[in-house]
């Protein structure tokens, strides 16, 4: 997008990123009973997933940037932003439905007769989706209270006000965080401890999180310095 990113700006990312790293080669809780002192490193097809997770929150901080100024009122902007989550995952859902049913067991005959009947494959794909979803609210309605309420809807709508005043590349090393809060709260309720890696890969977030902040408080922008000097 052409903006002129501070250069503490790049180095606290840069030691985010290296914390990070630790934290998803910590293998403290890999093994149960283990002895090990955690400085051993592992990795898992979980943590491929969550470094695309990390990868995709970062394009979505950029885009909540651009889109958090163009958009006057938060609630309209994080309603949409819901709208198009329960959208997606409703087609995703329905999607893998309707694979369920047109790959029964690699039968031929069945897959034949299924496909030949659209209307009623899409029936039956719908009726299996929202029976899915009502089964899986009913056995499990807090947690899902919380995930849709607390980390979906109120945490949208909290960094889409944020990002009206914090540029992206900021808002992103604060958001770095995430990991190091995940441990603290996996601590907390799972008992889950972190090895020799994940102390340092926490410690190292930390501290590019808070220099980050400090040497960045009351400062001007990358951005409005090139305003400034144009």
């Amino acid at each position: 997008f052409g903006k002129i990113i501070q250069r503490r700006t790049w180095i606290s990312a840069l030691v985010a990123f290296s914390g990070t790293a630790l934290l998803v080669f910590d293998n403290r809780n890999d093994a149960a009973g283990s002895t090990d002192t955690g400085l051993e490193a592992a990795f898992a097809v979980g943590d491929l997933w969550s470094l695309a997770a990390a990868a995709a929150s970062a394009l979505f901080i950029l885009r909540m940037e651009a889109a958090s100024k163009a958009v006057p009122k938060s609630s309209e902007l994080n309603a949409a932003n819901l709208w198009t989550v329960a959208v997606l995952s409703l087609l995703w859902t329905m999607g893998i439905s309707w694979n369920n049913l047109t790959g029964i067991q690699g039968n031929a005959e069945m897959t034949t007769t299924v496909t030949q009947t659209l209307p009623v494959t899409f029936a039956l794909a719908t009726q299996q989706t929202f029976e899915g979803a009502f089964s899986t609210i009913i056995a499990h309605p807090l947690p899902l209270i919380y995930l849709s309420g607390v980390t979906t809807a109120l945490a949208t709508l909290l960094q889409s006000k944020a990002q009206k005043d914090v540029s992206a590349e900021r808002a992103s090393v604060i958001y770095a965080m995430d990991p190091v809060y995940g441990a603290i709260f996996a601590n907390i309720l799972l008992g889950e401890t972190l090895g020799g890696l994940g102390l340092i890969g926490a410690f190292l977030i930390v501290v590019a999180a808070a220099t980050n902040a400090v040497l960045d408080f009351g400062g001007v922008s990358g951005e409005d310095a090139a305003v400034g000097s144009g």
